[in-house]
């Protein structure tokens, strides 16, 4: 609206076509990733709540359509039975809802794991990604284990990454409680093809736009799914980072079945 002409003015510049669209190339290309940021400043388009890193409509472009999610939650008691009878129960849970899901993957993809781990108040989530010939990564399904024993989520993440065919690389939550499942798996599987993530800010940094960028470019293709959706809006643009915002455990409703962005998390 004639910004560019004033500008020119001011700096005794000669107004054309083409530094004109140079001009408004090397303002956007300033934002980075922060394409919902740019898009609100410069175009007038309002992002999808407070400092919202991913907008809605890139998120609902990834789910294309309805896939497994296997979810379990457990109770107290579940922890107070012996170790031999967890065991046993996970180990039908596996043989009823894991195995049909894994003997049903196409053999000759490569995948990679996220596992971002919770013992207690939030959610461990295991997303698994589809690597073929195309530049679309697919997620085929995903585990969510809400106050689940270590031990028992050890076998559930070891039995997906026994069967997964093609097994590149698996990226997991080793701060804190999810030191001792991820150098166990490290152990397991190698401490090259297994990558322990202990310094999440760093992390963020270094990982987060890169993941908003695959939104942007379509090249996600994540289940149809209501948490996962609330998950992935969760993420906000903190300081030129995007990351879960803090929350406070005294300023929720229901701190026991609170999601801070897990699935988020074990995607990115």
């Amino acid at each position: 609206n004639g910004l560019y002409e004033r500008v020119c003015l001011i700096r005794g510049w000669t107004p054309t076509a083409e530094g004109k669209e140079t001009w408004y190339t090397n303002i956007r290309a300033r934002y980075g990733p922060h394409k919902a940021k740019m898009m609100e400043e410069l175009d007038a388009i309002p992002r999808d709540g407070g400092g919202q890193a991913i907008p809605g409509a890139w998120i609902a472009d990834a789910m294309r359509e309805e896939r497994p999610i296997l979810r379990q939650a457990l109770d107290d008691d579940f922890n107070g039975m012996p170790p031999q009878e967890r065991q046993a129960w996970c180990r039908g849970w596996i043989a009823r809802e894991l195995t049909p899901v894994l003997d049903s993957l196409p053999p000759h993809n490569r995948h990679s794991v996220g596992v971002d781990f919770a013992r207690h108040r939030d959610f461990s989530v295991i997303a698994p990604f589809a690597l073929d010939l195309t530049p679309v990564r697919s997620v085929p399904f995903m585990v969510e284990l809400h106050k689940v024993p270590l031990a028992q989520q050890r076998q559930i993440l070891w039995a997906i990454l026994d069967a997964l065919p093609g097994l590149i690389c698996v990226a997991m939550d080793a701060a804190g409680n999810g030191l001792g499942l991820a150098e166990d798996t490290a152990d397991r599987y190698g401490h090259t093809l297994v990558q322990q993530v202990t310094s999440w800010n760093t992390w963020y940094a270094e990982n987060m736009h890169g993941f908003a960028r695959a939104f942007e470019l379509g090249a996600l293709d994540l289940p149809r799914d209501m948490n996962l959706d609330s998950d992935l809006r969760c993420l906000e643009d903190i300081d030129g980072v995007i990351k879960p915002p803090k929350v406070k455990r005294q300023d929720l409703k229901d701190p026991d079945l609170y999601r801070h962005a897990d699935a988020a998390i074990a995607l990115a």
